[in-house]
């Protein structure tokens, strides 16, 4: 069975704290958004591997999630 996989709109506080429960579930985090490129850079670096990084929503719904 393959993973989910899921992208997470808004990469502040609360974006952050799906990242582990998510993560614990087996489901993989392949993209982020966010337009603060603070607030991505901390959450690409919780995530880890090869997470696709986007400042545009619509860009970001476009990715094979």
């Amino acid at each position: 069975m393959k993973n989910i996989r899921i992208g997470i709109f808004g990469a502040g506080t609360r974006g952050r704290s799906l990242v582990s429960p998510f993560m614990m579930l087996g489901c993989d985090i392949v993209a982020i958004c966010d337009t603060r490129e603070e607030e991505l850079e901390k959450t690409a670096k919780e995530i880890g591997g090869d997470v696709a990084i986007y400042r545009d929503f619509d860009a970001f719904i476009e990715h094979d999630m």
